[in-house]
């Protein structure tokens, strides 16, 4: 439970979620999550599509540690390729 708290504790703190953890004597007592934040649904958003998740995981296999933040940005990076080819401006 320690873990999950942390979790919640840094994706609050990185803007994706709006939630908290109380704690009782060092330990987690209660998490919540409430909701995605604006950052948290564009994330979703952003690798929502297969190809466009398919082809962020091929990118970042190269490196053996990545941010969320990061995840994000070459996964936008990937879309907006995917839109460049479409309209031919590539």
């Amino acid at each position: 439970m320690i873990i999950e708290a942390y979790t919640v504790l840094k994706l609050k703190e990185a803007n994706f979620i709006d939630g908290d953890v109380w704690w009782t004597n060092n330990s987690p007592a209660r998490i919540m999550v409430d909701n995605l934040t604006y950052e948290g649904h564009k994330f979703l958003d952003n690798i929502r599509d297969d190809k466009v998740w398919k082809d962020t995981k091929t990118i970042l296999s190269k490196f053996s540690s990545v941010s969320l933040n990061f995840v994000s940005s070459v996964a936008s990076d990937v879309i907006s390729r995917l839109i460049q080819k479409q309209l031919g401006l590539n």
